[in-house]
């Protein structure tokens, strides 16, 4: 498969180049605090939220739901293909070369995502090529993880999770 793309003023981007589109926004969307109509503000929001956003990773939000709604299957967030396909050794080395990082050496380093440990989730990814951390850290996912989530450390010993 092919990473997903979407076209900002005129241009289908994808991977590195659309990562790359969002943090030009999301800089001059911080250094022009006072303009608030424009497609950088838009993006900022859009990359909280968004379908393909790289930074929320889910077809919808729900927490308006969870407050106000009783009914549980408002509630469920649909994760998109990422979240399936960062098993997948072969995936993340095609990620890594995207941003012209060894595939060999190199791994993806996934933050603030809760690892369901209860469940058997293992916060280490596609053959070791992807580490999750931070998962379960606040107190209100700790029901969820089953655990106070995972921290990375890299020193003289290596990394350890």
């Amino acid at each position: 498969g092919e990473m997903e793309g979407m076209t900002i003023d005129g241009r289908f981007l994808t991977g590195r180049e659309l990562i790359d589109e969002f943090e030009k926004h999301v800089r001059y969307a911080y250094e022009h605090k006072e303009v608030e109509d424009d497609l950088s503000t838009d993006l900022v929001w859009y990359l909280w939220t968004g379908k393909y956003s790289s930074l929320f990773g889910k077809r919808a939000m729900t927490t308006f739901e969870r407050y106000f709604i009783k009914d549980k299957n408002t509630h469920k967030e649909v994760k998109n293909p990422y979240y399936r396909l960062r098993e997948n050794e072969d995936v993340v080395k095609k990620m890594l070369e995207e941003f012209d990082m060894n595939p060999e050496q190199g791994r993806i380093i996934n933050g603030h995502t809760p690892v369901k440990e209860r469940d058997g989730e293992n916060p280490i990814k596609a053959n070791g090529k992807m580490l999750v951390i931070d998962g379960g850290f606040s107190k209100a996912y700790q029901s969820t993880t089953g655990i106070a989530g995972y921290t990375l450390l890299y020193n003289s010993f290596g990394m350890q999770l």
